[in-house]
């Protein structure tokens, strides 16, 4: 019983985390995205002195 939960277990985790992945990727590029844009004038600031 135990290693049969264990296996649906693991399957319900594995579709979770494909379905979510996708949602990841995204939220990953905002993030790089917001830190280029956020680093980017720092960094003109900086070349200007």
């Amino acid at each position: 019983l135990q290693i049969h939960f264990n296996e649906k277990n693991r399957y319900v985790i594995y579709s979770t985390q494909k379905i979510l992945k996708p949602y990841f990727i995204i939220i990953n590029i905002i993030n790089i995205n917001v830190f280029v844009k956020i680093r980017e004038p720092q960094r003109k600031y900086t070349k200007g002195n």
